[in-house]
């Protein structure tokens, strides 16, 4: 019943995914078949209820199709080859085109606007994207990489990226080698492995896609291009404990940097070497690399370059130094800044940064015992975990969650709640930067449960693991839940509680963490006084107390003070 010009536009129509007039116009105009008023085309589909046209507040309308027509119209367009194929490559240049269009709109001010629209053509663009895949046309398919890059990591589509990266990497493959191919590869490589990471951990396939990216770097020298490469390499390193290595590919990055005189660049170098450096128990260096990080970080100006995925380095900068300014004795500080991190994620409406961020605010509220704020931060993080698929920020999100129950008096609940998630963590096959930390918030949860035979075995394997390594900045902590732990057994294993809370003082003086000093000097200096050795006592935690200029109402410097002020002879035992 239609005439041959409708017939053709109906068959047209079912290349679509829905669409707005402009771009069924221009799909239309490159189709010699089709001579003919769109709009009086499209009316007439409507009057006839072969398609739908839904107005939307403050967008352009989009033409639908119900579904069993659309696969009607599908039929009936793959009937005439040479008509389908014309009509799918005309679908296939325009969204290749527009979707092009949008990277400088992805990049300023725009941006929120972009991506909705792109999300809302998500499917045409797809479609678009698997016609150049099947003709293997790189260059149409490079015309898209851009765009979809941006809206995937902002709106944290890891699992689409995947797959885009794959087409990618198999279409390079096959083609002929040139410095340009390779560098493209050695990107690409590198970035699914760092996708690969936020979405399923340390797992085989991300070693096996890192080493692929080692190999491809061989020959190829230090371009600026590589910045992705070496920025994924020291996460990597990072992510083993290898922190040597990833210090020394930070200092790679910053004199990368000053050779090319990169502002952006420069910033990553020093996250990257700060971060290392903290783990290597120089907190103090570490610190003073993440201010310039900061100082030089401008989130106008460091928009999310070509292939780059992972946290926002200024999120990044502002979370880590926070956790340092704890450890070096500014809790107050450290507040503040893990909030920045926070607000900064916010603004830049980062799924991935924002889990980051809320995690470890989250984890400094726990050392601090402000066990509601990090039960806060840790339900924001599993949120974020369930929109996104993000299975690593689900399991750790769970663990400091479990942790605050623990810590506001539902132990049993919390201690589940982490042995669940550990479960999970373990079949990911995540390296040893990340579980040793759990390990010891589960044993911090079993003493809370009145478990503590439970926790040993899981702090013991802290320790080991935290032994092994170069970086000790966290030993102190393991040590200090270790002698919790016996003491919790039974009063007859002071003596050897005693040890290792006098390894945990020596270890954060070590380090040089005042707040890690201070914690484990509150445990030994309770165990001598109940055991009447108050002098020593009270000079351990005097010299201790005496370093701090702030955060006097945190919880530990609370009762240090309340202890020192009864010289050390009568005041409440630690929660």
């Amino acid at each position: 019943m239609l005439d041959p010009r409708e017939k053709h536009l109906f068959e047209l129509l079912s290349v679509f995914t829905g669409a707005t007039l402009e771009a069924i116009e221009a799909v239309a105009n490159g189709l010699s078949a089709l001579e003919l008023d769109v709009l009086d085309g499209l009316s007439s589909l409507v009057d006839k209820s072969l398609i739908r046209q839904v107005d939307r507040p403050g967008a352009d309308s989009r033409f639908f199709m119900l579904e069993t027509i659309r696969e009607f119209a599908a039929a009936r367009l793959e009937g005439d080859p040479e008509w389908s194929a014309a009509a799918r490559r005309s679908h296939a240049t325009y969204f290749a085109g527009w979707t092009q269009r949008q990277r400088a709109r992805l990049t300023g001010d725009e941006r929120e606007t972009a991506a909705g629209q792109m999300a809302s053509d998500i499917e045409n663009i797809r479609t678009a994207w698997r016609f150049w895949a099947s003709e293997r046309d790189f260059d149409q398919l490079g015309r898209f990489t851009d765009s979809l890059w941006l809206l995937y990591d902002a709106r944290g589509w890891y699992h689409a990226t995947v797959s885009l990266t794959t087409d990618l990497l198999d279409l390079l493959s096959a083609t002929p080698a040139t410095r340009e191919r390779a560098v493209e590869r050695i990107t690409l490589q590198t970035s699914l492995a760092r996708v690969l990471l936020a979405l399923k951990g340390y797992t085989q396939e991300v070693e096996d896609a890192y080493t692929r990216a080692l190999e491809l770097c061989e020959g190829q020298g230090e371009i600026p291009q590589l910045l992705p490469v070496l920025r994924g390499l020291s996460s990597f390193y990072l992510y083993r404990a290898e922190f040597e290595k990833g210090a020394r590919i930070g200092e790679q990055i910053l004199a990368l940097a000053e050779t090319n005189d990169d502002v952006g660049m420069r910033v990553e170098g020093h996250l990257l070497l700060g971060a290392n450096l903290a783990m290597l128990n120089d907190l103090k260096s570490g610190l003073e690399h993440l201010e310039q990080g900061i100082a030089g970080y401008d989130p106008e100006r460091h928009r999310p370059g070509r292939f780059q995925l992972g946290n926002n380095p200024g999120v990044v900068c502002l979370t880590t130094s926070a956790l340092l300014l704890w450890m070096l004795g500014f809790p107050d500080r450290a507040r503040g800044r893990a909030n920045e991190a926070i607000g900064l994620s916010t603004r830049l409406n980062h799924p991935s940064s924002t889990a980051y961020a809320e995690f470890h605010a989250g984890l400094i509220h726990l050392w601090i015992r402000e066990n509601e704020l990090a039960h806060g931060h840790a339900q924001t993080v599993l949120d974020i975990a369930e929109q996104y698929e993000f299975e690593i920020w689900r399991v750790v999100g769970s663990c400091l969650r479990g942790a605050a129950l623990a810590g506001l008096g539902s132990a049993d609940e919390g201690l589940a709640m982490i042995e669940e998630a550990m479960g999970t963590y373990q079949r990911l096959n995540t390296p040893p930067v990340f579980w040793p930390m759990l390990l010891y918030l589960q044993a911090g949860a079993c003493r809370l449960a009145g478990r503590p035979a439970d926790g040993l075995p899981a702090i013991d394997e802290a320790i080991e693991i935290g032994a092994q390594s170069s970086g000790k900045t966290l030993l102190s902590e393991f040590f200090q839940v270790k002698g919790d732990l016996l003491l919790a057994l039974s009063l007859d294993n002071a003596a050897e509680a005693e040890d290792w809370y006098q390894n945990a003082v020596e270890t954060a003086a070590e380090v040089q963490a005042p707040m890690l000093q201070l914690r484990a000097a509150l445990s030994l200096s309770r165990l001598w006084r109940d055991r009447g050795e108050t002098a020593n006592a009270f000079k351990l935690l005097r010299d201790a107390y005496e370093r701090f200029t702030e955060g006097f109402k945190t919880a530990d410097l609370h009762e240090a003070k309340i202890l020192l002020d009864a010289g050390v002879a009568e005041a409440p035992e630690r929660d």
